[in-house]
């Protein structure tokens, strides 16, 4: 369920925002399949083959308790293009498989909206870490797993704002004083018509959600590495760097 919309002229204190005195994100990528931590490493293995063969979504919430005991429950998973994950202190990602036949190629507006809920509820102690992954086949094999993190959280949130401004503001007849999710709606077209227009969704997504202060990593084949995409400014090529 959404949650509420954020007022971009009123933005959380900057005692919210990510520093560059925080864990490397990605040491906290590569501590979701490290053996001793989150150990999901199978659990992507089994997105990506899902990814390629369900017509539905699948996916599972990765938790973190007081004590740092991980956990990884599944959730329910879907016959659609949309699948529910729940919000609470000690969710600090999730996970989730997107269809061959899915309209997103690669994350939609909706699960960027869900990466800000998650980092709205998550506990302090595991703020830091707030991450979601999707399992994603363009081809119906082999499908690839990316991951999306904030880099400043204040920032993202009041680019969130504005996306829902901005889009009330495209078709104020009837946007105006909707509930949010007919706004969501919204915006997940608008993305999907440039996922349409262009075979290339990572630069696509980097193209749409480059003033949003999060960032972009691939997963190699083996799940044992990341890569951060990034957009090259001056010929709008995806560049790949290895994390390690």
């Amino acid at each position: 369920m959404p949650g509420p919309t954020p007022t971009p002229t009123s933005p959380t204190s900057c005692k919210d925002c990510l520093d560059q005195d925080d864990e490397d994100p990605c040491d906290q990528l590569n501590d979701l399949t490290d053996l001793n931590k989150a150990n999901i490493k199978s659990k992507l293995q089994n997105l990506k083959n899902e990814s390629a063969t369900n017509s539905g979504e699948s996916g599972f919430q990765m938790k973190k308790d007081s004590s740092g005991n991980y956990t990884n429950p599944d959730v329910l998973p879907s016959t659609t293009n949309q699948i529910n994950f729940g919000r609470s202190g000690d969710i600090y990602a999730a996970a989730h498989s997107h269809p061959f036949s899915s309209t997103f190629p690669l994350f939609s507006w909706a699960d960027v909206f869900v990466l800000y809920q998650f980092y709205r509820y998550a506990d302090p102690s595991v703020k830091q870490e707030v991450t979601f992954i999707v399992a994603s086949s363009v081809n119906p094999a082999p499908a690839e797993i990316y991951a999306i993190k904030i880099d400043n959280y204040t920032d993202f949130e009041i680019q969130i704002g504005l996306d829902f401004q901005n889009i009330i503001a495209s078709d104020p007849a009837n946007l105006t004083g909707v509930e949010d999710k007919i706004k969501i709606k919204a915006l997940d077209e608008k993305l999907a018509k440039e996922y349409r227009k262009d075979l290339n969704s990572e630069k696509v997504f980097l193209e749409f959600f480059g003033n949003h202060n999060i960032s972009l990593y691939k997963a190699n084949s083996t799940l044992d590495n990341w890569s951060e995409l990034t957009l090259d400014p001056t010929f709008g090529i995806v560049i790949e760097t290895p994390c390690n």
